[in-house]
């Protein structure tokens, strides 16, 4: 299990069984000391650990703001142990929004493509001649 210091105020840091991605000395190196492990859960080679922090490693905004943009992933907030926020960069948050819409217009796509094999569409010229008779054009 890997256990690790009580946030970024450079308490002693113990990691065992970490991912070589997330070395107890890179963060040591930055001071963030940022991994929050649950008692129990086992980690095995290739799981991925994220960053989490105490909310009161807030406080001090330099080393949080540098843990968040230092981080290749969000950042989870906890407090009593348990997430309460999600912090990434503004850069990150943009390109999450743009995959949500790609998602969602390939999902309109994908359904209107799926109605147009089924044979249920309405032509061009049909549709047209419908909205005009509806409201008088």
């Amino acid at each position: 299990m890997g256990v690790c210091g009580r946030g970024l105020g450079g308490v002693e840091f113990h990691a065992t069984d970490w991912p070589d991605a997330l070395s107890a000395e890179s963060f040591k190196s930055l001071g963030l000391l940022a991994i929050v492990v649950q008692q129990g859960h086992r980690i095995d080679e290739g799981d991925h650990m994220g960053i989490c922090v105490p909310i009161r490693d807030m406080k001090d905004t330099a080393k949080f703001s540098a843990l968040v943009e230092a981080a290749d992933e969000p950042v989870t907030v906890t407090k009593n142990g348990y997430g309460k926020f999600v912090v990434m960069p503004i850069e990150s948050y943009d390109l999450l929004l743009d995959e949500v819409a790609r998602a969602k217009l390939l999902a309109i796509v994908a359904r209107g493509e799926k109605d147009y094999a089924a044979g249920e569409y309405v032509g061009g010229a049909s549709f047209t001649q419908d909205l005009r008779e509806k409201y008088g054009l």
